[in-house]
């Protein structure tokens, strides 16, 4: 059984779609900021977004393994 992946491209989204911009912070949070705060709230969706797509890519390629 073969398996295949749709492209990005072909699910219509673009590097933009992947970034939200709609977080604005007046100070940068750092992760010991986010000790002992839900999974749910909000402010990890900051948190992140502060990131750069490069960023995420090596957090998630590293996992925590550095």
């Amino acid at each position: 059984m073969e398996v295949r992946i749709p492209t990005d491209a072909e699910l219509g989204l673009t590097s933009t779609d992947l970034v939200r911009t709609d977080v604005t912070l007046e100070t940068p949070l750092m992760l010991s900021d986010m000790v002992n705060v839900p999974f749910g709230d909000s402010l990890w969706d900051a948190f992140l977004s502060q990131l750069t797509v490069e960023e995420m890519a090596k957090l998630c390629g590293d996992a925590g393994y550095r």
